[in-house]
């Protein structure tokens, strides 16, 4: 599991974006060295952080804009998001 959070203001959360990536074996990242076979992309989720309401910040599915997390709730969903993969990968 890879995940990816950027944001383009260094002191703000405006357009900020987290991507998490599962692979089968270890893709190459730039200062890593990957696995000698190439690495497959299992699957991935992308996320936007967006106020949601007055006062409220939420993570949001990009693709889904109906689901919504708060930074705690956005462990479990991720931690479940990579036992559906595994469950997957089993069969």
């Amino acid at each position: 599991m890879i995940a990816n959070f950027r944001t383009c203001y260094a002191n703000a959360l405006d357009e900020a974006e987290m991507e998490i990536n599962f692979y089968k074996g270890f893709p190459d990242i730039p200062g890593y060295r990957g696995s000698i076979s190439e690495a497959s992309t299992l699957k991935s989720m992308k996320l936007e952080y967006q106020l949601v309401g007055p006062g409220r910040m939420a993570c949001v599915k990009a693709d889904a804009k109906d689901l919504e997390f708060t930074p705690t709730q956005l462990v479990e969903v991720a931690l479940k998001f990579y036992l559906d993969v595994a469950e997957k990968q089993k069969a």
